[in-house]
């Protein structure tokens, strides 16, 4: 369930980026478009002024060329008919002609119309002459005055005509070119409006999609959180409410004064199940007893709890009878089928101003003397603490075993390189004394129950570390609760250098603990410690916590790696956590190797080290530089362990 949900989130990420991408395209696009069209309006913006320019000089010299056809028909009117009328039209017209010209110099743009407006200015002096003596000879009454205006005045007429005409189609040609320019601008600013348009559309879509995939990731991540938080505080084998939800829910209804019955239950004769049934026969007893809790339970409103080991717990409320419930209990059990669980019920009550941790000793005390008496159910009263109860002397036990040296004995269990065949480190574990009956984890559970997790895992790690003989460059795997690694340095007392040590910590720790905990293994991490991911994936958490945590050793949970090479689901599992090493740089152990099958396909899927009985049992003395089994060199696809994933598939 974990992958699916880590599938689910990187394919929703995956979308989410890509539209991030699409938006930051069609942005990048859109300011090369913006930077475009600034160009082109700026383009366009010139060629409409130079077009203005240039109409307004052709009409210019237009006005200068009506002035000289003004002129030339003023002058031959006056010599054909000389009088005071025509000789004032010809002056008129020469003042007129001026003027044109003078504006034509006035405003000449460039050096080019100011030498045509020169060039004009000199040809008019020259007219001006010629009108002159046209107007003396008409004065004189000389015969000469048409020759005059053919000679002299109608040549210097046509020159300046043809200059006139010369220079305003040149005008005339730069406005049609310059009118060419700017229509093209509009229509490439035509275009580039219709495709900001269309992108601008495109990135609202986007936009509104992300907003969406935001949502859903939104949503999806905190039904994962809530799934795992579920799930941490779940116990995995009866489906009950754990330890950890337990020691929640008292102190929460201490702390609102609701009146509550504690009732603790102790499944008997647990271990002599296992060691006539075996384990599997246990586990069914444990469920046993936690569905006849659970319905119990629910018919009071009231919750049940598996504390851990082969005890549970009810919490009800105050006004229910403490006596019928524990009837009912026993009642439960007996109608389950063979074996039939047995229990022994423990009740106390709270009083005022009790606290948790005494109203759950009180508990213990009940439920120790209730055992030693054989009773099926006892109630807390003071009487019962005259003696020594079960709670004093599991805690005499423990700190016997925290203070005296040598009471721990630590295995060390090798782990291989699957490739080179040689050990690269070992896991420490611990054995404790055998006479007491308690299996290691029974131990490491009840120091955790009487406040002394942090000491015996202290206790355990000092033993391990003092063993001398390890093997140069083989590193060691010490496995660290969420509670020893907050306690500080002072408590645990590792050595400053942890360049050989792999700090462990449980995939469970992930999701429970907080950014407390990602500090304490920074602090690891800067002391030279390697942090490794326990049990990945039993359930607890997906790939979100380890991209979180970003471990250097991924190992892979034993109830993974059993049975995979004909378990192709199995195989899916840890080829997905494979992948994720590869990308982060972590390294993959594959815990609990035990068959040639499953040691096959763990190297084919790419686990790099690997532990295991097959490989090597845990043991005193440092294990050789070789392994218990030969292992076998690579294979192809076409081997072994890929024919009994395609056999399991099909």
């Amino acid at each position: 369930m974990a992958a699916q949900a880590d599938s689910g989130r990187i394919t929703s990420g995956a979308r989410e980026l890509a539209s991030f991408a699409g938006v930051g395209a069609t942005i990048a696009v859109l300011l090369c478009l913006s930077g475009f069209a600034w160009t082109t309006i700026q383009t366009a913006g010139r060629a409409s002024s130079r077009v203005h320019d240039s109409t307004a000089a052709a009409a210019r010299y237009d006005a200068a060329a009506i002035a000289v056809e003004r002129v030339q028909a003023g002058a031959s009117r006056f010599a054909l008919s000389p009088g005071g009328d025509t000789s004032g039209a010809v002056k008129s017209s020469q003042r007129g002609l001026d003027r044109a010209i003078a504006v034509l110099r006035a405003q000449a743009a460039t050096a080019a119309d100011r030498s045509a407006a020169t060039r004009l200015a000199a040809d008019d002096r020259v007219l001006d002459a010629a009108l002159r003596r046209l107007q003396a000879a008409v004065s004189s009454f000389s015969a000469g005055s048409g020759q005059i205006v053919t000679n002299r005045v109608l040549p210097q007429v046509r020159k300046m005509r043809g200059a006139i005409a010369h220079e305003r189609a040149a005008y005339v040609r730069s406005a049609g070119t310059n009118m060419a320019a700017s229509g093209a601008a509009g229509s490439r600013l035509s275009v580039v409006a219709i495709i900001i348009a269309v992108l601008g559309v495109a990135a609202s879509l986007a936009v509104l999609r992300m907003v969406r995939l935001r949502r859903r990731l939104g949503a999806a991540h905190r039904r994962e959180l809530e799934r795992l938080r579920t799930a941490a505080l779940r116990d995995g084998l009866t489906g009950l409410p754990n330890h950890r939800c337990f020691h929640e829910d008292v102190r929460e209804a201490i702390a609102e004064s609701r009146g509550i019955h504690l009732l603790v239950i102790d499944v008997d004769n647990l271990k002599e199940t296992n060691d006539v049934h075996g384990h599997k026969a246990g586990d069914e007893l444990l469920v046993k007893i936690g569905t006849a809790l659970d319905q119990v339970g629910a018919a009071h409103a009231a919750a049940a709890y598996r504390l851990g080991g082969d005890e549970f717990a009810l919490l009800v409320d105050a006004g229910d009878d403490s006596d019928r419930v524990a009837v009912e209990i026993h009642a439960a059990c007996g109608r389950s089928a063979a074996p039939q669980p047995a229990a022994t019920v423990a009740v106390a009550s709270w009083e005022e101003e009790l606290t948790a941790e005494e109203l759950i000793r009180r508990a213990d005390v009940a439920l120790t003397t209730a055992k030693v008496d054989r009773a099926p159910s006892r109630h807390y009263s003071v009487h019962l603490e005259s003696g020594p109860t079960q709670a004093d002397i599991e805690r005499a036990q423990l700190l016997a075993v925290i203070d005296t040296p040598g009471a721990i004995t630590p295995v060390f269990q090798p782990i291989f390189d699957l490739r080179s065949q040689e050990i690269v480190g070992y896991e420490a574990l611990s054995r404790f004394p055998a006479e007491v009956g308690y299996t290691p984890q029974e131990w490491f559970d009840l120091a955790r129950k009487h406040g002394l997790a942090v000491e015996l895992e202290a206790a355990a790690v000092r033993a391990a570390l003092e063993v001398p003989g390890r093997p140069v460059g083989a590193s060691l795997s010490l496995n660290l609760s969420p509670e020893a690694l907050l306690s500080g340095r002072d408590r645990l007392n590792l050595p400053e250098d942890l360049s050989t040590i792999t700090v462990e910590v449980t995939e469970n720790a992930l999701v429970t603990e907080g950014p407390e905990l990602e500090v304490a293994l920074q602090d690891l991490r800067a002391r030279g410690a390697r942090i490794a991911v326990d049990d990945a994936g039993a359930g607890y958490a997906g790939f979100a916590q380890l991209v979180r945590v970003r471990p250097d050793v991924v190992k892979l949970d034993r109830s993974l790696v059993e049975s995979v090479n004909v378990q192709p689901t199995k195989a899916a599992v840890i080829k997905a956590f494979v992948g994720f090493a590869q990308d982060t740089g972590a390294l993959i152990c594959a815990e609990g190797i035990e068959t040639a099958g499953e040691l096959r396909v763990v190297r084919l899927l790419g686990s790099a080290t690997g532990q295991g009985f097959l490989l090597g049992r845990p043991d005193v003395d440092w294990m050789p530089a070789q392994p218990a089994v030969q292992l076998p060199a690579p294979r192809s696809a076409e081997s072994n362990g890929v024919v009994e994933l395609r056999r399991a598939a099909s």
